[in-house]
């Protein structure tokens, strides 16, 4: 006979990459060609399951665990936009619907009660402010997460700087293959490195150096960011 708190609390299940990769790749992680900031959601978001943070034991927890991978959109996006002026602004309704989050279940997580009546629904404005606060509900746990893993400011900044870099060599990839002219050349060797490089990995401390060692205005502005919290940028 299972004991009263077994039969109470429900077993933990997983929100898996491979359910929100689609999503992701489609509305989330978009920004750049090359794919790269795919590659690192997928390594944030195996960061977030360590944490407990992708786990859940009813709807309202899957619900939740959906929201944090929103939120690692937004703080991906923002990175880009004090990094490389890259300014996609997120479209958390387009997020919502892609991983399937409706409305009912955004304002129960919100903790308020689904609308009785068609008088009663939300108007889409409100439904957009409702979920930049429960995105905004769940930045701190992301955040905390991935400093920890990262250990420092510095590490959370490469980790990022990182995406543009790999980008960088997969797009170069073919027109450099067909000069064969590299000899000697150290840039050529670093891409080469980069393209083979995955998160969880090391970086290659040449190439951590000519990041950290050329500190443009918008990589400062962008290690500000993160070394103050990474506040949101308030784009809604």
């Amino acid at each position: 006979m299972d004991s009263p708190r077994s039969a109470q609390k429900a077993p933990a299940r997983q929100v898996l990459w491979e359910q929100v990769k689609d999503a992701a790749e489609a509305e989330m992680f978009c920004v750049f060609m090359g794919g790269a900031e795919l590659d690192w959601a997928e390594y944030a978001w195996g960061i977030l399951r360590e944490s407990g943070l992708t786990s859940y034991s009813d709807d309202l927890g899957r619900a939740r665990c959906l929201i944090r991978l929103m939120v690692l959109g937004v703080l991906f996006r923002e990175f880009c936009r004090l990094a490389f002026d890259e300014k996609q602004e997120p479209v958390l309704s387009d997020w919502a619907h892609a991983l399937g989050l409706d409305d009912e279940a955004l304002m129960r997580l919100a903790g308020g009660e689904p609308p009785r009546s068609e008088d009663d629904e939300p108007t889409e404005a409100e439904m957009d402010r409702l979920l930049g606060e429960l995105v905004e509900g769940q930045r701190l746990a992301v955040r905390d997460a991935l400093l920890r893993h990262e250990k420092d400011t510095t590490g959370m900044f490469l980790s990022l700087y990182a995406i543009h870099l790999i980008n960088e060599a997969r797009l170069m990839e073919s027109e450099d293959a067909m000069d064969d002219d590299h000899e000697d050349d150290l840039w050529w060797d670093e891409r080469q490195r980069m393209r083979a490089w995955r998160w969880g990995q090391r970086l290659p401390d040449a190439i951590a150096r000519d990041i950290l060692n050329d500190p443009t205005a918008e990589k400062m502005q962008a290690f500000e960011w993160i070394e103050n919290g990474m506040d949101s940028l308030a784009w809604w």
